[in-house]
């Protein structure tokens, strides 16, 4: 309740100085400069904590002991991808040949809803942590920032 109805500038500035209550917010640790960073950083361009938490999460914020900073990587998307190639290449013919196999029609069923519930949480899963996250940093401009320099 209490960060539902508090200013945002004064629980940026009480996370600053109480860890437990940076802990809380972005699900991770720092030293009190790291803590200032993040909230510069996230002032800077903008962004959620849940984004703090998917940059995180995804490698695209680097977070050393001395700085904190966006570390855009391009091997990120394209390996996102490369796995989305991989794992429809795999399970798509899967799906077809079990639902042009000479099964009963609920086994048919039962196994194109479960490959495609597979499939579907892949997808999600490696949008969340590979795509979306760079498609963020293009967003907030944050790419084109100061060549990679510390925030």
């Amino acid at each position: 309740m209490y960060l539902a109805t508090t200013p945002a500038a004064q629980i940026d500035a009480e996370s600053i100085d109480n860890e437990f209550l940076f802990r809380h917010r972005f699900g991770f640790d720092a030293n009190p400069s790291g803590r200032a960073e993040v909230i510069a950083l996230k002032r800077q361009f903008q962004i959620t904590d849940a984004e703090v938490i998917s940059l995180r999460r995804s490698g695209l914020l680097s977070i050393k002991r001395t700085e904190v900073r966006i570390a855009p990587d391009r091997w990120v998307p394209m390996m996102g991808w490369f796995y989305l190639s991989i794992i429809s290449i795999y399970l798509l013919p899967s799906l077809l040949v079990i639902a042009f196999g000479s099964a009963p029609l609920w086994k048919q069923y039962l196994g194109v809803i479960s490959l495609g519930a597979i499939w579907l949480a892949a997808i999600w899963f490696v949008c969340k942590t590979h795509i979306h996250p760079w498609r963020l940093l293009k967003q907030v401009g944050a790419l084109h920032v100061a060549g990679n320099s510390a925030v």
